[in-house]
């Protein structure tokens, strides 16, 4: 049984364990720790995990997560207290499967220094976390003042075209005003020009009455006088 699956629960992620069961065994015996999922692994120490559980070639998880320069899961493995000096069964340690050289001078100190070490370890974690932790909330107020800004730019957009198209109705309703004004300007005219021309045919008929009247009675004034003559006679 690897050290993953001594656990109880599903303390590894359904794709993580599968890569468990169908990796090289050697990988099955502490694949976590070789492959660097410190947070997994720090899941499964909280759970109880045999932190110097020893897998294929009498290798512990601090031995391959070393092998792998897995930085993240030997500070949590030498903070959890895994023993520098177990050896494997080709009597080699922790120390002699590091690559890198920061991670042998942290299991140089464990082994010289034993607590003292382990507490400028937790004390780096610390800080490492908290860093972690102020540029994840950096990164949120960053990205919380991009859409402040986008929202801002789109509000501004918006009460942009809300104004143009405030103003182009207001231009529409000006113009359907002048519109209606002209319109009603030339019915006016219209109706001005057609009484006129009705006054001026009425006014053409009296005077052509008037005329055929004078006619008349200028004809009927010279037969009145010609009869008055032809008497006297």
């Amino acid at each position: 049984m690897c050290w993953a699956e001594q656990q109880k629960g599903d303390a590894v992620g359904h794709r993580q364990r599968r890569k468990c069961r169908s990796a090289r065994p050697n990988y099955r015996r502490h694949w976590i720790c070789l492959k660097g999922f410190a947070d997994v692994a720090a899941h499964l120490l909280k759970l109880g995990a045999d932190k110097d559980l020893k897998g294929e070639y009498g290798n512990t998880p601090l031995h391959l997560a070393c092998s792998s320069s897995s930085v993240d899961c030997v500070n949590l493995l030498l903070i959890e207290g895994a023993s520098v000096k177990v050896l494997n069964e080709f009597g080699n340690t922790s120390l002699q499967m590091a690559a890198d050289i920061n991670i042998k001078k942290k299991l140089k100190a464990i082994a010289e220094t034993g607590e003292i070490a382990k507490k400028a370890l937790e004390a780096e974690e610390a800080a490492k976390r908290r860093a972690q932790l102020e540029a994840a909330e950096a990164a949120r107020l960053a990205q919380e003042e991009i859409e402040r800004k986008k929202k801002e730019e789109e509000a501004t957009i918006k009460a942009r075209r809300d104004a143009v198209a405030a103003e182009e109705k207001r231009i529409e309703e000006e113009d359907a005003i002048a519109e209606a004004a002209r319109l009603a300007e030339l019915e006016r005219l219209e109706q001005e020009r057609q009484e006129a021309e009705r006054i001026a045919i009425e006014e053409k008929k009296r005077l052509k009455k008037e005329a055929k009247k004078k006619k008349k009675a200028a004809k009927d004034a010279k037969k009145g006088g010609g009869k008055k003559a032809g008497k006297k006679k």
